[in-house]
């Protein structure tokens, strides 16, 4: 009967109402109010209103015969009569095929219980319609009930013809009116503590203890709806967010601490890195320098002249940029290492190879055929040039060039005398030299 906010349950009624209509064509409802037995609810001129206008939609399908029947018994113990029948104006010009019915009952308006005094009436826009009604209850209500109590009836007439009599019954009435508010005050004011303890876990006490004075009863009943609408927006209460956040924190606390060593230990690391690129970058800086002036020298004396000199592309990234090689052999413009002919590219290579051992000479180097692409002019001066820093590094070739093989102290060769079967074979130059007494 009632939602959860304590009022009557509209979305219910209407609900069953469809559902009963959507099985066949007819349908009764009773309401029994105002000062509903036993809770004391009466519904409001709202409640009222949306009943009405319920019933009206379902009235459009002509199909449908509707019945509402109002049960009054207690209508003059729920307040002022005005007030209690304010709603009956909603019930004008109803549908023909709604039917509202209305049960007096005379034994609780004037409390002579058990005597069977009462009366039903119909409210319908439809002459048909009521003819019908009285026809109907003309002789239903003679078998159902036999003939009205007489007393009953005579007792009605009487009260009415006394005033003073009236007067003393309407005065029983507003008693049992109040006592009616009293009872259902003291029910309202029971629902509201436990709904106080339920919602909030506040006694009556401690609730007046945070008690404040209202300025407006409409403006709080205004914040209470934005209140309940926000508390609705928040979604379903987690009553385990207090143990989840607990652990949620722990997890957090411990995470921001790991995260904080990995961001210190990440800038201690930056500036590591940042210190080591400096120093690399003072001494690549320094090296390429070097190099730089070595690589002219080495290239003068393999190319017998010209110039030669290594540039960086970007001045100011001098660890990422490229290297451009520019080198001008004698008898030829300056160009850079790409419009060179083959030959003087590994020519070039084979100086810069040479200019790096200069600046930082190795105490064993291997050459693997370095000067196969040069002619036999360059292979010669390669060969000596390399006898001219041997004294620093010493130099284990692997060539097929007789001019490389003539510079050499000491020759290795294999040999395939016998087949599947090979021989090393050493030949020292320095030895060869002596017996022939060459110098």
């Amino acid at each position: 009967m009632f939602d959860e906010n304590d009022h009557f349950n509209l979305k219910g009624m209407k609900e069953k109402a469809l559902e009963i209509l959507a099985k066949q064509n007819t349908l009764m409802a009773i309401f029994n109010t105002p000062a509903n037995n036993p809770s004391g609810y009466s519904m409001t001129d709202e409640d009222w209103k949306e009943i009405t206008d319920f019933f009206r939609q379902c009235a459009k399908d002509e199909s449908k015969k509707l019945i509402i029947l109002w049960d009054m018994a207690y209508i003059d113990y729920a307040g002022d009569p005005h007030e209690t029948r304010s709603f009956l104006k909603f019930f004008e010009d109803m549908p023909e095929n709604i039917l509202t019915a209305v049960a007096f009952s005379m034994s609780k308006a004037f409390s002579v219980y058990g005597m069977r005094g009462g009366a039903l009436m119909c409210l319908t826009t439809s002459k048909e319609v009521a003819d019908e009604f009285e026809q109907v209850n003309t002789y239903s209500n003679r078998t159902t009930w036999s003939n009205g109590a007489r007393g009953v009836q005579k007792m009605l007439v009487d009260i009415m013809a006394d005033s003073a009599v009236k007067e003393q019954i309407d005065k029983e009435r507003e008693a049992a009116r109040l006592e009616q508010r009293l009872n259902t005050g003291g029910m309202e004011e029971k629902q509201i503590l436990d709904k106080l303890w339920e919602s909030y876990e506040l006694s009556h006490s401690a609730a007046m203890e945070q008690r404040i004075e209202l300025e407006s009863a409409a403006k709080a009943a205004r914040r209470i709806g934005e209140l309940k609408r926000e508390i609705s927006g928040l979604g379903t209460v987690n009553v385990g967010a207090i143990e989840e956040f607990d652990r949620v924190n722990q997890r957090y606390t411990y995470l921001t601490g790991q995260r904080d060593d990995v961001q210190q230990a990440k800038g201690e690391l930056t500036g590591i890195i940042q210190e080591i690129t400096r120093e690399m970058t003072a001494i690549f800086s320094h090296q390429f320098g070097l190099i730089t002036a070595s690589f002219q020298e080495t290239f003068l004396d393999l190319f017998g002249g010209g110039q030669a000199t290594l540039e960086l592309e970007d001045e100011g990234d001098v660890l990422g940029c490229g290297i451009e090689i520019k080198v001008q052999p004698p008898g030829k413009t300056l160009r850079t290492l790409s419009l060179l002919s083959g030959g003087e590219k590994a020519f070039v290579a084979i100086a810069l190879y040479f200019a790096i051992l200069k600046v930082h000479p190795t105490p064993f180097c291997v050459m693997d055929e370095i000067e196969a692409a040069l002619d036999e002019a360059n292979v010669v001066r390669v060969a000596r040039y390399m006898r001219s820093i041997s004294d620093k590094t010493q130099f284990i070739v692997i060539t097929h060039r007789r001019g490389t093989m003539e510079e050499a102290d000491i020759l290795y060769g294999v040999t395939m005398q016998e087949k599947g079967v090979s021989k090393m074979l050493r030949l020292s130059l320095n030895d060869v030299a002596e017996e022939l007494k060459i110098k």
